[in-house]
């Protein structure tokens, strides 16, 4: 699959991850570098396209203030769309924070929500909706090296963040 350019210098940027595993928080630290540092509240730091939801973006009444469009994905990398001409960003996080976060997210939203070990088993599963951890992990190591693929760590961003976007 090939990313649509749009027309002009407009850069497609997919930052991915497991779910619970940085992906808005990426996304706030790019629009404040593309920003230089003037985004004024929260709203302004939407602007992203949710890459599995097909033509759904958040803040879509804001233009973005650069040549850069944002799409945010949970997807494997075999199901996202690539073009060399994209850049990929992709925060691994350890498993283990990523399930619980996951259940801490969800329980929040629904008390009645299910147990913490029946969420394990379901996201650890092969057929989870985003896949199982170590595949997702694995597709995007497996590029690591491209020119165009920066692969962090999340747990490197806590301890030397900005050593680490160096």
């Amino acid at each position: 699959k090939q990313t649509k350019q749009s027309k002009g210098n407009n850069t497609a940027l997919f930052v991915n991850t497991w779910p619970e595993s940085g992906n808005n928080w990426m996304i706030t630290v790019i629009n404040q570098i593309l920003n230089k540092g003037k985004v004024e509240s929260s709203d302004d730091c939407g602007g992203y396209i949710w890459n599995e939801i097909q033509n759904t973006v958040n803040n879509v009444s804001k233009k973005p203030k650069n040549s850069v469009t944002i799409y945010k994905s949970h997807l494997m990398f075999k199901h996202m769309p690539y073009s060399s001409a994209s850049k990929y960003i992709y925060v691994c996080r350890n498993p283990i924070d990523c399930i619980e976060s996951y259940f801490k997210t969800n329980k929040a939203l629904d008390p009645e929500y299910i147990s913490l070990s029946t969420m394990q088993q379901l996201i650890l599963a092969e057929n989870f909706v985003y896949g199982n951890w170590s595949e997702h992990v694995h597709h995007f190591w497996s590029i690591r090296h491209q020119p165009n693929v920066l692969f962090l760590f999340f747990e490197d961003l806590q301890e030397n963040f900005r050593g680490e976007l160096n």
